[in-house]
């Protein structure tokens, strides 16, 4: 299997898509920091996977619909 990375991807994101995903992934770690305060940081941890797997899973179910 053959991994391949096109930077013609990244010419066509927006700056405003950026700026989303930064605020967006910044929530969730605001909330992430209060769950493991209340939980404690195991709870905590598993929390914090969320900004780095939410997008992926998104993209290959929006690839499987298509």
């Amino acid at each position: 299997m053959k991994v391949h990375a096109y930077s013609s991807a990244l010419r066509r994101t927006k700056w405003y898509e950026y700026a989303i995903r930064f605020l967006f992934d910044g929530i969730i770690t605001a909330i992430t920091g209060l769950i493991a305060k209340k939980f404690g940081p195991q709870v905590g941890g598993l929390f914090l996977a969320f900004p780095a797997i939410f997008p992926a899973t998104a993209t290959l179910l929006e690839k499987h619909e298509n």
